[in-house]
């Protein structure tokens, strides 16, 4: 049995109707039979989009969208606006987004729901009792070759035991280079995570998902990126959960393209769990566009994102749909003078959703991914397939460009209100500077409804190709 969140209605027009949800996914509540999963037609006292419930077993919240009447929890009124009042400044309030408990009862209109949350009995797994017969092997050093006798135990694998003098060279080894890093450190006083066989350096930055750290290597001195992971405690003590998100992590390393981070090796520490990546030593493309306007004309940055289809392309033919594409999750790598765009982190979103780390990303802490996201991923959220990848990919562009976001946006406005009711705006609006072709491109993968799109990341990239010609 999974933790599942179930919501019986109780009164109003769909009385009898019950909804079970098990994995992460997202509702929507309002009159619109289009967008809404409870649609609510006939009921007068309903807006449009009322509300919205994000729910990850066992956690869900719900956010009033600036609705006119307010959403009732226990009695107690949330949101809705005052005499006057538009709907973007109700939607901004401090008191829009609630999370509920079991047992809790919402009503809007003449609709009453029934929240029961369902917990799984969490199993603890016995720990393996360990026989007391030890027996004698041999095996060779996997430096130097030299046989010796070892006991069971210490055979970790094939290929990795090291003799007690090449343990003590490596040792010196893995010292030499901590001195050198701790001299070059700018913050000496930074406490950083531990894991095994790096030397963390600095971090790099701060996302949703968790940290980033600059590591070195200590068996090869490389440089690598480390990404730790915010989970929370009760899905980290459980080692099915993280073993499968390991496990779903570890099939990345198949993705093997120039223009995507490579992936290098997942784990888990005593209080986190962490991914080695690729180090791109120039940062992310909203950072390095901000200090190099003329790599940022936008025709250069259409050659970028070419190099980006390219590999959006390659990775949707592989199975693999990114979820969240934003200028922040493009990398630059210098080489020989050449700025590669890298897509970085294909994958892990999902994957830290679905093992329940998240918690709840588009009411929580995602919200900066929100003016990326199309309308789809609130509508039909477990069902995106590529091209909303492609419309994300667009909106980078857009705003790298222009400097604005596609959708019309005024200061207060509530961003899920406006993925639901507002289109793109043509980029040639924003800025004269963008070719009509490119324009036409862009405009084509910002339309609202998928159908209107391009169908997939090889036909984006012939038609801006040819609109660079």
């Amino acid at each position: 049995m999974n933790d599942s969140i179930e919501l019986h209605i109780e009164e109003g027009p769909l009385m009898g109707k019950a909804f079970q949800i098990e994995q992460h996914d997202i509702l929507i509540c309002g009159r619109s039979k289009k967008d809404c999963h409870i649609a609510l037609p006939k009921d007068g006292y309903i807006s449009r989009h009322h509300f919205l419930m994000e729910v990850n077993p066992p956690l869900v919240q719900i956010r009033d969208l600036g609705s006119r009447n307010g959403t009732y929890i226990n009695g107690v009124k949330y949101g809705g606006r005052t005499k006057g009042e538009s709907i973007a400044e109700a939607a901004a309030k401090t008191y829009a987004t609630v999370e509920l408990q079991n047992g809790d009862r919402l009503r809007v209109g003449k609709t009453v729901i029934h929240v029961t949350i369902n917990t799984a009995p969490k199993i603890v797994q016995p720990e393996k009792v360990h026989s007391d017969t030890v027996k004698m092997k041999f095996a060779s050093c996997s430096t130097c070759g030299i046989q010796i006798p070892v006991m069971a135990a210490e055979m970790v694998s094939a290929g990795q035991f090291q003799c007690e003098s090449c343990q003590a060279i490596k040792a010196q080894r893995f010292d030499e280079i901590r001195s050198q890093i701790t001299s070059d450190r700018s913050d000496e006083n930074a406490v950083f995570p531990q894991v095994s066989g790096f030397q963390i350096n600095e971090r790099l930055g701060k996302g949703g998902m968790g940290e980033v750290y600059l590591a070195t290597s200590l068996e090869n001195c490389s440089p690598v990126a480390i990404k730790t992971f915010h989970t929370m405690q009760e899905n980290l003590k459980s080692k099915s959960i993280a073993q499968e998100f390991v496990r779903e992590c570890e099939i990345l390393d198949s993705l093997r393209h120039p223009n995507i981070v490579q992936f290098y090796d997942v784990g888990m520490e005593s209080s986190f769990i962490y991914c080695v990546m690729e180090y791109c030593n120039h940062g992310s493309l909203d950072n390095y566009h901000s200090e190099n306007k003329d790599f940022s004309s936008p025709v250069n940055m259409a050659e970028i994102f070419i190099e980006l289809l390219d590999a959006l392309h390659y990775a949707h033919q592989s199975g693999y749909i990114h979820r969240d594409i934003k200028p922040e999750n493009i990398l630059i790598q210098k080489e020989q003078n050449k700025a590669v765009p890298k897509l970085s982190d294909f994958g892990l979103s999902k994957n830290y959703q679905t093992a329940g780390f998240s918690g709840l990303t588009v009411t929580g802490s995602f919200s900066g991914t929100l003016d990326y996201m199309p309308r789809e991923q609130l509508t039909n959220y477990k069902y995106l397939n590529p091209v909303s990848d492609l419309w994300s990919l667009a909106a980078s562009y857009y705003y790298l460009v222009t400097g604005c976001y596609p959708r019309p946006r005024n200061e207060g406005d509530d961003p899920l209100e406006i993925i639901l009711t507002k289109d793109a705006i043509p980029i040639r609006e924003k800025s004269l500077s963008v070719p009509s072709a490119i324009a036409e491109v862009i405009d084509k993968a910002l339309a609202t409804q998928p159908e209107d799109r391009y169908q997939d990341a090889s036909e984006m990239l012939d038609a801006l190709t040819q609109a660079i010609q």
